[in-house]
């Protein structure tokens, strides 16, 4: 006899005590996230496991973790949510931090030099194109520390 979809799913799910989740075994994405099919498309696992017991989801809303445990499908770690939502949910849990200035590990400058620009810029008369040409960097990112919209004070 063949197995329904919900016994497929539960067949690639184990429990986690280091966790606390119920996890999907199977494929995951990169992004850690479990997904089967499930007929002829390709479903995300926790999406799926949500639907097993709230219904339909509905259009434009994801999916959300409480664990932040991408694998996860334990239906009381899940919520939904839109986008906002997300973006809220992910910096309320410290996961938004982008590395700006010195911390950036792309930064060709340090804050001392962002200074240097600034005053000279200022007071010496110099140029962006000089400013870009002894600092090695596009006379835009000196335009942009100049405007204050990179490398904030």
């Amino acid at each position: 006899m063949r197995k329904t979809i919900e016994e497929r799913f539960w067949d690639k799910v184990r429990y986690n005590p280091k966790t606390g989740c119920d996890e999907f075994i199977g494929s995951r994405t990169k992004g850690l996230y479990g997904h089967f099919r499930n007929g002829d498309k390709l479903q995300l696992a926790h999406r799926f496991s949500w639907e097993l017991v709230n219904g339909k989801i509905p259009e434009g809303i994801d999916v959300l973790h409480h664990c932040d445990n991408p694998p996860c499908v334990t239906e009381s770690h899940l919520f939904l949510g839109d986008d906002e939502d997300n973006a809220r949910d992910r910096d309320s849990k410290g996961r938004g931090f982008r590395a700006t200035g010195e911390k950036n590990g792309g930064s060709r400058l340090t804050w001392k030099q962002v200074n240097d620009i600034r005053e000279i810029y200022e007071y010496c008369g110099v140029t962006k194109k000089e400013l870009a040409d002894i600092f090695l960097v596009h006379p835009g990112t000196i335009g942009r520390i100049i405007n204050n919209s990179k490398w904030k004070i």
